[in-house]
């Protein structure tokens, strides 16, 4: 018995799957407190889901010592973090929306979970949970040139 497939299904069959499409929360943000910039892009070898890369980050004032950690050490300097992935495996869910990543701190091994979510206004809402405390920052596009 054979079975016959319209040849309109056949093209869509065999025809090349198209480019994950582009997400609006791809690009640069700048960070809420305007301390650096981000740009958000597909991740190396996971095409389908996002991350985040430090791109620029405030200098920290001529002159002025280097904050203390907790344990009395100096911090690192600010423009050693350019470079840095910060924000990894977003998956999309729903229009506008990205879960399913983690937000790393900077120079640490540590990580909370994160979800993206795209604000009326244009700006990228960040939130992330540690434990039951949760918190975040929306992320506005650098104003362009």
């Amino acid at each position: 018995m054979r079975i016959a497939i319209p040849a309109a299904l056949m093209a869509l069959a065999i025809a090349p799957m198209p480019a994950f499409a582009a997400s609006a929360a791809e690009g640069e943000w700048l960070l809420g407190d305007d301390a650096g910039r981000v740009r958000i892009a597909p991740c190396p070898g996971e095409a389908n889901k996002l991350c985040g890369t430090i791109i620029a980050i405030k200098a920290r004032p001529a002159g002025q010592p280097a904050p203390k950690t907790k344990d009395g050490k100096p911090t690192r300097d600010p423009q050693s973090m350019v470079g840095q992935i910060i924000m990894v495996g977003f998956k999309p869910n729903g229009e506008g929306k990205w879960n399913g990543g983690k937000f790393q701190f900077p120079g640490s091994d540590k990580s909370i979970n994160a979800t993206l979510k795209m604000n009326k206004d244009g700006t990228l809402r960040v939130n992330g949970c540690v434990l039951l405390l949760c918190g975040g920052q929306d992320w506005r596009r650098p104003p362009k040139l």
